[in-house]
């Protein structure tokens, strides 16, 4: 049996006259009743007694709002200072002999008060009837509460364990101080409800920072819409870090945001430990769901060993988007988007609008033929029918794969894979000192070439610079019908899709969603994210094209309507046809050719001679204005100071005076060098000379 008696109602210098129940008052008057029993039937049955109200205790009106500190003449026998809370309204203060519904709701009372106190609460231990084990006590203490744990330490030279091992304490900080306040709580008997029996609001460390609140333990705790903020930008590759970043923008600082960081990554950390070893399952139960409630929605998946192995999965809008733009489609296997390295497939073609429309997707664990003739299956099981053209890279299990599955489909390889192996399978000397690579560029990728053109142009070019026995060059030939352009120009799509660059375009937009350390749920979830993307844009283009008109460069009514226009545009093609078989064609052999050039300028008489205009007889004839010589000065109309005679003859005689002299230097030097000679040879000895 639980009592308030008088000594326990004292050992916080607090006299308590008055019961509150839920922390208002009752119309009970308690006067010597200390009898639990007695005071909850006096509360619920009522009687003669009287409630009076709690009155404030002294030296707590004469301190300033907002402080928060020591209480000078509160002190323990010791001397160490005493911590209690001033600044707490008095609602919120814990009231002794007040009675709660629960014990839920006497924590959640003690936890407003500690909020507005500045200490965090946690739960303590509970005490229960031996009888039926029925709850008779709780205690709600400080968190600082208790002391830290000492440990042993282990001496390994101590062989026989006879030496008595020492404590030893973490050489970290530690937050625990033995502190003793707390709030106690007991079951009234027949009843649900709990009475508080005790309270201690005395601690004996400091009091937490009113502007440090949000760094509480209690204010740290994330809510359900911060837990929901941190999921649904995670669909966007936004990690916790980012997240808590923009939340903190969001709220208008970090103080305003509950939580902190780590707790952000903490939860993220607690999602995937949730998802663990059902990471398969609860994709494939999701989708399954999807493909009850969704009756357009396809989805099949394979399970080896009780592992995952293959996935597919195409909603109903990608399924309407391949009835309208399925004739072509293409497909490339990525990677580094799941922590299970399963290599992600979206198949890829284009819209109406010449953006990238995704057709359905799958995950495979192995890129071997099997696992592609799966998914390609799966594939034609939700479209039913066979797309026209299929782009693809040179994986030869792909190409098997699409050879036994897609028979109806014409198989396009990857021009640009291709072309991009030149300089590793053709001699470094022939690209860089020739046009070699200019030349071949100009041939593989021109699509106005027909087939036997294109045959010619390659064979000249490799007997040119002698590549007949290249064997790389030798097998691209023999595929030719699969990735040259001239022999897919009755083909849709033909000159957009040469190369496998719209699946590349596709998987780096993925890449933008998705994470290698996802799993498989939030995989998908990033997945519906980025179709939501692409949707969306195709949606904004779609208004722009019913909303806007195109500026008509005629007044006819043909380029308005698009019926009248496409029949137009069908009967030219049909003249056009006409026409070019009425051309002549090709002949057989050539006998005659066309002309050489001729000169046929001038007449018989001046042959080469330029026959002169009218206007320029008229302007010979017509006389020159007379006008001054700048050289001669002479008022003249034949010359001027450039061709002036005078100026001609004075330049030409310095230029015979100065031949004349250079003659004359040249002579005596020539006279010189024969006298010196002769000198030379009149002084040699006779001996020498013979």
């Amino acid at each position: 049996m639980a009592h308030v008696s008088q000594s326990e109602t004292h050992q916080n210098d607090t006299n308590v006259d008055a019961i509150t129940v839920n922390g208002t008052d009752s119309g009970a008057q308690l006067d010597d009743i200390t009898d639990v029993d007695d005071v909850y039937n006096a509360i619920v049955y009522g009687g003669n007694h009287e409630l009076d109200l709690f009155e404030d205790d002294e030296g707590e009106s004469s301190q300033n709002v907002g402080e928060r500190g020591l209480v000078p003449e509160q002190e323990t026998p010791n001397g160490s200072s005493v911590y209690v809370p001033i600044d707490v309204p008095a609602e919120l203060k814990p009231v002794l002999g007040s009675i709660w519904g629960s014990v839920e709701a006497a924590y959640e009372m003690y936890q407003k008060y500690a909020e507005n106190a500045g200490f965090v609460v946690r739960k303590a231990s509970t005490k229960h009837r031996r009888r039926g084990g029925e709850m008779t006590h709780k205690y709600f203490l400080c968190n600082k509460a208790g002391t830290s744990k000492t440990k042993h330490a282990a001496d390994t030279l101590d062989v026989d364990g006879t030496k008595k091992p020492r404590s030893v304490r973490r050489n970290s900080n530690y937050k625990v101080t033995d502190c003793k306040a707390r709030l106690k709580i007991s079951k009234i008997k027949g009843s649900e409800s709990f009475c508080v029996y005790g309270f201690d609001e005395k601690h004996n460390h400091p009091l937490g920072d009113e502007h440090n609140k949000h760094l509480s333990r209690a204010r740290r705790q994330l809510t359900f819409e911060d837990q929901l903020f941190i999921q649904t930008v995670s669909t966007n590759n936004i990690g916790a870090t980012k997240a808590y970043r923009l939340r903190a923008t969001m709220k208008g600082g970090y103080e305003n945001v509950r939580g902190t960081v780590v707790d952000y990554k903490n939860f993220k950390r607690d999602i995937n430990m949730y998802i663990g070893d059902r990471d398969a399952q609860m994709l494939v139960d999701k989708f399954k769901n999807w493909a009850q409630c969704l009756p357009e929605f396809s989805f099949d998946f394979k399970a080896k060993n009780n592992e995952l192995s293959s996935l597919f999965w195409a909603d109903e809008t990608s399924k309407c988007n391949y009835k309208e733009f399925g004739d072509v489609i293409a497909f490339d296997a990525t990677y580094r988007t799941n922590k299970y390295n399963m290599v992600f497939v979206p198949f890829t073609g284009v819209d109406n609008h010449n953006r990238c429309v995704t057709f359905g997707a799958g995950l495979l664990k192995k890129e071997d033929i099997p696992s592609y003739s799966w998914l390609l299956q799966a594939f034609l099981k939700a479209h039913k029918n066979q797309p026209q053209l299929v782009l693809t890279d040179q994986d030869p299990s792909v190409k098997e794969a699409v050879k036994v599955e897609m028979p109806n489909s014409q198989h396009r390889l990857c021009m640009w894979h291709i072309m991009k192996k030149l300089p590793l399978k053709v001699c470094g000397d022939i690209l860089d000192n020739t046009n070699f690579r200019q030349r071949l560029h100009k041939i593989v990728w021109n699509i106005y070439l027909k087939p036997e053109e294109f045959v010619n142009r390659w064979n000249s070019l490799m007997k040119e610079f002698d590549l007949q026995d290249n064997k790389w060059l030798s097998r691209m030939f023999k595929l030719m019908k699969r990735w040259i352009p001239a022999y897919f120009i009755d083909m849709p799509l033909s000159c957009v899709m040469k190369t496998t660059s719209r699946s590349e375009s596709s998987n780096a937009f993925f890449q933008i969603f998705t994470h290698y350390k996802h799993t498989l749920v939030q995989f998908s979830l990033c997945f519906e994210t980025a179709m939501e993307k692409q949707r969306h844009a195709q949606r904004v283009l779609d208004e722009h094209t019913t909303t806007t008109f195109p500026t008509l460069v005629t007044p006819n009514p043909i380029e308005s309507e698009p019926d009248k226009l496409s029949d137009f545009v069908s009967k030219i093609n049909k003249l056009t046809d006409e026409t070019l078989s009425t051309l002549p064609q090709e002949p057989e052999e050539v006998l005659i050719l066309p002309p050489s050039p001729a000169k046929n300028k001038g007449s018989g008489t001046h042959p080469g001679k330029r026959i002169p205009a009218p206007g320029e007889k008229h302007a010979k004839k017509r006389p020159r204005q007379m006008r001054e010589c700048n050289y001669c000065h002479q008022l003249q109309d034949n010359h001027d100071q450039r061709n002036c005679p005078d100026k001609k003859a004075k330049l030409e005689a310095e230029r015979a005076a100065k031949r004349s002299k250079f003659k004359a230097g040249r002579a005596v030097e020539e006279s010189g060098s024969q006298a010196a000679a002769a000198t030379q040879e009149t002084t040699i000895p006779n001996h020498v000379a013979s």
